[in-house]
């Protein structure tokens, strides 16, 4: 441990991001507000938190700038995207609250390459999260149970967030994060003690009733299973042969009855409380994709569309009478925001990362929040979105893979 005034500031700098993250700004036991979108001004715990944590991790990194270059010309294309959203305040309609929120995710990856380069070893990074999650899980369990406004309904949890979509992302993300826990724990009792947690998340989870955040439960299960199989063959070295039998077997009959009977095409979606159409966002994403008025080579200007006062979104809320504050479609909101360019960008971050990941030999249980993301994005807004707890825990994970790369401790280590 680094025992200096830089490492103090940047470690509890970063526990309060992890906390506020975990926990939110909102007042708990608030009412819904699935579909409202922050308002142009900025709470004052927001203005705090990421002005503190970027001023001190901009003067904590430099005596350490060599290795944050490092970093940076190691994954690239995150900052890309950050530096051109920052530029696109040069086209935005709003241009001040384009810069508030990219400075947001400014903040984010500053303060986490500074918080990774000074810690030494795994359990430093983990300590964290593991003290603030624990209660958090905990004391959302008892919530739900005591509290009625912890809840939407008989069945329906919100927990200590505004909706129950966002407690069903805070389950999945936990269950990740108490799994890679669970894989770094040395005593037997603080491993039962995560395998707990990571029942509590599932209960969480199932407990939002969160459609999307059900799909991922049910992911993590499939993946769990699946490295069951490696597991199994791999004396014999078969293992990865076993799975990718599997995975295109079940692709293979998915695909396959939905040919043979279209109708499963709606009774899918319908499996999740859905019905065909997602519950009209398929309406909402071709509308928005048809867009007219928008730059399509360099979008709105970032997190500049879904603005309150805009008038490019006056024509979706005449049609949406359920007022989105977002495409519910993350791949959607980075070409309204940034585009084509900001797209573009985005897919190569994605293949950045994996071809990174390809060439670690030993596991590297991140990548799950990676995974999940991706998946994610496909119904809600939550990569490169600023304000997210989804987004924050994938710029985290994608970080991490190029400061494994880079430095002893962690390539030692590895997190696994």
């Amino acid at each position: 441990m680094q025992d200096t005034y830089y490492y103090k500031f940047i470690k509890y700098g970063f526990w309060a991001l992890l906390f506020f993250t975990i926990w939110g700004t909102d007042i708990p036991f608030s009412k819904s507000t699935i579909d409202a979108e922050p308002e142009t001004s900025s709470s004052f715990i927001n203005q705090f938190l990421y002005s503190g944590l970027f001023f001190i991790s901009v003067i904590a990194i430099l005596p350490r700038k060599s290795e944050f270059y490092k970093v940076i010309k190691r994954e690239k294309f995150l900052f890309i995207f950050i530096l051109f959203s920052l530029i696109s305040m040069l086209w935005s309609d709003y241009s001040f609250v384009t810069f508030k929120r990219i400075f947001q995710i400014m903040a984010i990856y500053v303060s986490t390459i500074c918080f990774l380069l000074y810690m030494d070893s795994s359990e430093e990074v983990l300590k964290p999260i593991k003290y603030i999650l624990y209660p958090y899980l905990f004391l959302t369990i008892i919530a739900v149970l005591i509290i009625p406004q912890a809840r939407q309904g008989p069945f329906m949890w919100q927990g200590f967030t505004t909706n129950k979509n966002t407690l069903g992302q805070m389950g999945f993300i936990s269950i990740i994060l108490c799994y890679i826990i669970y894989k770094n724990e040395i005593t037997q009792l603080k491993k039962i003690l995560a395998i707990f947690f990571i029942f509590l998340s599932a209960v969480i989870t199932i407990g939002s009733h969160s459609s999307t955040s059900l799909i991922i439960l049910l992911f993590l299960i499939g993946l769990g299973t699946l490295t069951t199989f490696d597991s199994l063959f791999t004396k014999i070295r078969i293992g990865k042969t076993i799975s990718s039998i599997t995975i295109v077997t079940f692709i293979t009959l998915v695909v396959t009855v939905m040919i043979w009977d279209p109708q499963m095409e709606s009774t899918i979606p319908e499996l999740f409380g859905k019905d065909a159409s997602f519950s009209g966002r398929t309406e909402l994403w071709d509308y928005l994709i048809n867009i007219k008025h928008i730059n399509p080579v360099l979008g709105s200007g970032y997190g500049a569309f879904w603005v309150p006062e805009s008038e490019k979104i006056s024509g979706v809320y005449e049609i949406f009478l359920f007022l989105p504050g977002q495409a519910h479609n993350g791949y959607i909101d980075i070409y309204l925001s940034t585009g084509y360019v900001g797209f573009i960008i985005m897919i190569l971050i994605l293949l950045n990362y994996f071809i990174n990941y390809i060439k670690i030999k030993k596991p590297h249980p991140w990548i799950l929040f990676i995974l999940a993301t991706v998946i994610v994005d496909f119904q809600e807004s939550a990569i490169l979105r600023y304000g997210h707890p989804v987004n924050f825990i994938f710029i985290f994970s994608y970080l991490i893979l190029f400061v494994n790369n880079s430095f002893s401790w962690i390539a030692k280590e590895n997190l696994d």
